[in-house]
Formats: structure tokens, sequence, C-alpha cells
């Protein structure tokens, strides 16, 4: 009798466990991609319909970081196209997510499977602002936002006017800073970084409606909207060798021992065939363009800043045709500073050097040879440090923790503050307990400076630390290093 009773309760539990709700009646359902145990795609049971702005479940996050995975692991080409494409299946719910994730070595395939997303996407419809209901009157339809009349100014909505006291500010100053502004607008602009032109110039003209750059701003928001709009063809994304550059004398306009190498990565996201016109010839090539600063750091914390332009042509020639999801590799060299600042070689101070790069390509065309419109393939940022000549850069490279002791034991506060610019992640615990060790109250006010200064530099914390701070901050967070 018991056994029959406990074969009773397993088999309604068990019905309770495979039995559900039904699914309402025309749910739609839709097919969704997953990995297999190989690593290739395969089609999943179909599930019900999600909302676009539905948070991705815990699941759903799970098998797209699997994706992604794979897509890390695998060389072969005809599987990395299995897996870009099931990722370009699960949708736009997923370009928050994939617009996330930061490896460098997938940027480019991201790239292509976001813009394939985004073409496939259809467009979002604005929703309409919500109305008021006074009390005993019907709810008032909302607003058409004003527009501006006059030529050149159709889908300019009309700025909010804020009006101040007169005197409550001054109007040369605030005019020369939109002036910067406007320069700066102008520059992202040039790189196509289109996002960050509107978002100064619409500040600008929310800041300062009745400046006479008005109309300035207003052309470079036109601009903007008109080129962002535009579909993106290709991609690129930007490294810098080596990450540590020495100069090869200590005078006036001396080069770089090895010069900086450029390799700029480019990448078709789009699903059409683009031929590149790189050059045929002197005045006739494409053109990486660099937007650098140049900053020389000392231990004392002194800074001096100077900001430039760089043009350096491309000496790859022809036509590069690029299919759907090609990528190629284009490399320029930068052999000194001197158009920045000619006395840098002079000067023993750590130089750090942040470029932001542009390719220009000379000509482009589709796949039926017609040409078509190619805007400035942008690089993201990137930096590397300058030492001076008569730093000893490759002994400090190999064994940093050993350059950093006989600096303090030699009193040489500069070359302590350049030594610890080479520690890896690795080694900071122990330099950490070097810099803060015992002597620091005892050593020379310079050396002193030079390893808090190294300690700054090194944890991203403390610029403003005196030795007390610095070592009860150490006590409690040096193990997390």
């Amino acid at each position: 009798m018991a056994r029959l009773l406990i074969s009773l309760v397993l088999a309604l539990l068990l019905a309770a466990c495979v039995s559900g709700p039904a699914p309402e009646d025309g749910a739609a359902r839709k097919p969704f991609t997953a990995v297999d145990d190989e690593g290739g795609p395969r089609d999943a049971e179909p599930g019900p319909d999600t909302p676009q702005d539905t948070a991705l479940s815990t699941e759903e996050r799970a098998r797209a970081a699997l994706l992604v995975y794979e897509l890390t692991r695998t060389t072969e080409a005809a599987k990395r196209h299995e897996l870009l494409e099931a990722l370009v299946a699960l949708g736009p719910r997923y370009l928050p997510y994939l617009r996330s994730i930061e490896d460098p070595e997938l940027q480019l395939d991201l790239a292509y499977v976001v813009n394939r997303i985004e073409e496939a996407a259809p467009p979002v419809a604005e929703t309409p602002a919500a109305t008021v209901r006074e009390e005993g009157k019907p709810p008032r339809p909302p607003e058409a936002p004003r527009r501006r009349g006059g030529a050149g100014s159709e889908g300019l909505e009309e700025t909010p006017r804020y009006q101040d006291e007169p005197g409550s500010y001054d109007l040369a100053q605030v005019e020369r800073f939109l002036s910067q502004r406007l320069a700066d607008a102008r520059q992202a602009l040039a790189m196509g970084d289109h996002e960050r032109a509107k978002r100064i110039a619409q500040a600008a003209l929310t800041l300062m409606p009745e400046s006479r750059l008005r109309p300035d701003f207003e052309d470079v928001l036109l601009q903007a909207r008109s080129q962002g709009q535009s579909a993106t063809l290709i991609a690129g994304t930007m490294s810098l060798e080596p990450d540590a550059l020495h100069y090869a004398k200590p005078e006036r306009g001396a080069g770089f021992v090895t010069p900086l190498s450029i390799k700029c990565y480019l990448k078709n996201v789009s699903t059409q065939v683009v031929k590149l016109w790189l050059g045929d010839g002197p005045g006739k090539e494409s053109i990486v363009e660099l937007n650098v600063r140049y900053e020389q750091l000392d231990y004392q914390g002194n800074s001096l800043a100077t900001e430039g332009r760089v043009l350096l042509p491309v000496a790859a020639r022809g036509t590069l045709t690029l299919q759907p999801n090609d990528s190629y590799e284009i490399s320029v060299e930068l052999t000194g500073l001197n158009s920045l600042d000619v006395d840098g070689p002079v000067k023993y101070t750590l130089g750090q050097v942040t470029a932001r790069a542009a390719l220009r390509v000379y000509g482009a065309q589709d796949g039926e040879d017609r040409p078509i419109i190619l805007r400035p393939i942008a690089f993201p940022a990137r930096s590397v440090k300058v030492f001076p000549a008569d730093f000893d850069l490759s002994s400090a490279q190999d064994r940093p923790i050993q350059a950093i002791s006989e600096s303090i034991s030699k009193n040489r506060p500069q070359d302590l503050f350049l030594a610890a610019q080479l520690v890896e992640k690795k080694q900071l615990r122990v330099v950490g307990d070097l810099l803060l060790g015992e002597d620091l109250e005892t050593c020379g006010l310079g050396l002193h400076r030079a390893r808090l200064r190294a300690m700054a530099s090194l944890t991203g914390v403390g610029a403003t630390f005196d030795s007390k701070k610095w070592k009860a901050w150490w006590a409690e967070n040096k193990f997390k290093y």
C-alpha cells in the first residue's frame, strides 16, 4: 500500500513539472540560433516573440557570449562566417551587449555584425510626447516641435532660448569659448566623428542661441546629421608599435631609434563590394591624418602639452577590392615629432603621445565601378610613451624593479619616475612596497616627490596624497594587485 501511495505521489509530481500554461492563441514565434557541442551554429527550438526594448535574460546573454567565445577560438573562414551570421541573427535586442564588448581582436568583426543588424532592423517610430489632462478639459494633442525657417534650416528644431539678465555674463568671454568649441566640432566632423560634432553643436546652440556663431554651428549640425545617416561601409582599428619609443640622440630635431609603426586595419562591414583606390604616385595617394597630442611630464608634476596634425602618405598603390567582411592592413611610419616640438629630444622628460587617426582614401567605387563618396575612416585613439635618449630604456624594460631600486640608491628622481612607467601589473605589489618603504621619510625631497608621483602614475589614484595617506591607502589596497 505504501509503495502504491509513493508511486501515485511521484506521478503527480511528474505531471506538475512537465505541464505549464498554454501559450496564448496567435502568439508569434521566431527561431533563434545556438551553438552545438562542436562550436557551429544550429537552429534551436522556436520561442515566443520578445519586445525589442526588453533586457536580455541571463540565458540570452550566455548564448551570445558563447558565440563570441567561439569566434575568438575559430580561425577557419567558413566557420567564422557561420558564427558571424549567427550573431547577426540575434537581432537588435543584442546590440547594447555587442557594443559593450571591448576585445580589440573582435572590434572589426563586431562592427560588421552591428552594421548588419542595424541595416536589417525596421525603423523605430518616435513615441509622441505625453499629453496632460486638466480638470474638466479634454487632453490636448502634443505640439509639434517648432522649426526654424530660412534656407538650409530644414530639419532643425527651434532651440529653446534661455534669457539672461543684461550684464550677467561676459559676452566676449562666451564668444571666445564658443569659437573654440566650433573648432572642436569642425575637427570632429573632419575626423568622421559625427556624434561628437552633433553633441558639441547642439550644446552650443542651447547654451547661447543668440551667438553670432549660430549659423556656423547650424551648418556643422546639418553636415553631421546628413553624413552620419549615410551607411557605414568601412570600419577600422589601429595599433601602434612599439609601445615605448626612444629618442636616438639628445639633440634638437632627433628622431626615434625605431620609427613608430602605425598599422591601420580596415574591414568592409557593409553588404556590398567596395573598391578602394589607394593611389597612383605623388599627389595621388591616400593619406593617414594624425591628430597628435604630445605631453611632456616630470617627477614634480610639471606638464607641457603640444597638439598638432601630421599627414603621412600611404605607400601602397593600385586598387584594393574588399568583399563583405574582408579585411586589409595599411602601415605607415612616424620617425619623429619635430613638427610638434623640435626641442623634445633635448628635454629629460617622459613623453606621452596620444594619436587619433583618420584614413583619407584617394578614391572609392562600388562593385560595378561606380564612384562612391567614402567619408574618412576614423580610428580609436591610441597612446605610446617616449623616453629621452640618455635613459637606459632597454635595461629598464628588462628589469624595471632593479632600475627603480638603483634610482633610489643613487638619488635619481627622474630616472625613478621614468622606470616606473615600465612596471607590469604583476610587479605592482613589489614596486609599491619598495616605493613606500621605511626610508621614504628620510630620503631627499626630490626623491620623496618622485616616489609618490610614481605611485600615482602606477595606480591612477592619489595625485594629492602625502606619504601618510599613501601608506594608509596602500595597506588597505595592496593585496588587490
